[in-house]
């Protein structure tokens, strides 16, 4: 355990306290309130208190320390401990759960230690709060992966008891399930979330510390399929007879227009778009590397909006859940379809399409983040610089040292990208016409049938 270090804290002594070496640092603010400071840089709050239903001394995580929305500043660390002391003087525990396991346990049973074994139910509670404050997006389906695979074979067991073996088996069964990359991500949040709780001390040491996914699963292949222009062509030509709806069509245009990650746009509302301005801005939450993405919209891409914008205009999201009110559509909505519509001889979803080949291309399966891909190599045929590419999809730039030191945003060099990506979009939808039409005139006529 750190050395606890005394005085009264301030918000300049948390912002500039820092823990080297195994263990943490704690810095007691004082009754009860502590905050412990790992080497990571993570900065937990915790309470420290006597239980009135069982008498023992117990020290119980609060939530990680932060002045933004996803975490605790000291003002409000302090009123959550103030609470708990109000709690305990009228003889509630404010933390009840090993109280109520002691209750369950009845009379002349033997007392609890002190804190009790932290089981792994309990300790995947406390990971997702953690997980989740710094992966808004992301952190719950890491941790229903978790929860699905590794909890069942986990459930009521010390975390200090919990061995490699066991959390093998857990991956195993999505790689057994023929999701190669699921088992992948799976492995690598457990490794992170037992790095964490070694770093809490509630474990000695890691068990996949010095283990790597790919040990499990594999090398996962590099993706390299993208669509050449022959292909988009035919792929265009194929949507209106597709039995896609409306929304699923427009988000494949508006990929291929705005080279935007199709979670990105799933979650994306209208008030990010700017029809004046020609502008559509993803706000840094929203997107993979957590940096605003302005995007400049072409000819092409404020056609497709326009056409979106009388369909779902009504509604807060680009693309609206038909069945949860204020929500948007469902986290691989657009995969499952497309993917459904390229299954060719194999068992189909009879129940969701029975148009299993309507999709299907000469170059072979292609998904809809492939679409990324197909912009990428098809801005690159047009004489866009590479850099300018990675702009344009929003990736991070790799040398930290150009990260740091290369501020300019190249919004010219991107907004005349986006302009020849869009150019040759609708070159490609002049020949995929049929009976002179593309499928955007095709969906124009259809809503204004609806309408």
């Amino acid at each position: 355990m750190g050395k606890t270090k005394g005085k009264p804290l301030t918000v300049k002594r948390i912002e500039q306290a820092k823990h080297a070496g195994r263990g943490y640092t704690t810095l007691a603010d004082g009754n009860g309130l502590q905050l412990r400071v790992f080497a990571s840089g993570t900065k937990t709050w915790y309470f420290r208190y006597t239980s009135p239903q069982t008498g023992r001394i117990r020290c119980k995580p609060v939530g990680v320390y932060g002045n933004d929305d996803h975490g605790i500043g000291l003002a409000q660390a302090r009123q959550r401990a103030a609470g708990f002391r109000v709690q305990i003087s009228n003889g509630e525990d404010p933390f009840p759960w090993e109280a109520v396991t002691a209750s369950k346990q009845g009379a002349g049973a033997p007392s609890p230690e002190p804190d009790g074994p932290l089981l792994f139910d309990k300790a995947l509670d406390e990971f997702e709060t953690y997980l989740c404050s710094r992966r808004d997006t992301t952190g719950p389906d890491s941790i229903r992966a978790i929860r699905k695979d590794i909890l069942p074979l986990c459930r009521g067991k010390p975390v200090t008891e919990i061995n490699r073996g066991l959390l093998v088996k857990g991956v195993e069964a999505p790689f057994h399930r023929g999701a190669k990359r699921g088992a992948a991500k799976l492995f690598c949040d457990l490794k992170q979330m037992f790095s964490w709780l070694e770093f809490r001390e509630d474990i000695s040491s890691n068990p996949l510390r010095h283990y790597k996914a790919s040990d499990l699963v594999g090398q996962e292949t590099e993706r390299d399929r993208f669509l050449e222009a022959d292909e988009a062509i035919l792929l265009l030509k194929a949507l209106p007879s597709s039995g896609l709806t409306f929304g699923s069509q427009i988000g494949l245009l508006l990929i291929l227009a705005t080279g935007c990650r199709l979670g990105e746009l799933r979650q994306s509302r209208w008030e990010y778009v700017d029809f004046e301005k020609r502008l559509l801005t993803l706000p840094a939450w929203l997107t993979k590397p957590r940096v605003e993405h302005r995007v400049h919209l072409s000819s092409i891409a404020i056609r497709c909006l326009t056409v979106l914008y009388r369909e779902t205009g009504h509604a807060d999201w680009l693309f609206p859940s038909p069945v949860k009110p204020n929500a948007p559509l469902a986290k691989g909505w657009l995969t499952k379809d497309v993917d459904d519509r390229q299954l060719g001889d194999e068992k189909g979803h009879e129940k969701r399409t029975k148009r299993s080949s309507v999709l299907m291309l000469p170059r072979g399966k292609w998904t809809p983040h492939d679409l990324r891909r197909t912009v990428a190599s098809t801005m690159a045929q047009l004489g866009v610089f590479p850099e300018i590419i990675e702009r344009c999809l929003n990736h991070q730039e790799e040398n930290r040292m150009k990260r740091i030191y290369n501020r300019y945003n190249y919004s010219p060099e991107k907004l005349k990208a986006w302009d020849l990506m869009g150019e040759e979009l609708e070159r490609w939808l002049r020949e995929s016409r049929i009976d002179g039409l593309d499928v955007i005139s095709r969906l124009e006529v259809k809503g204004r049938e609806v309408a």
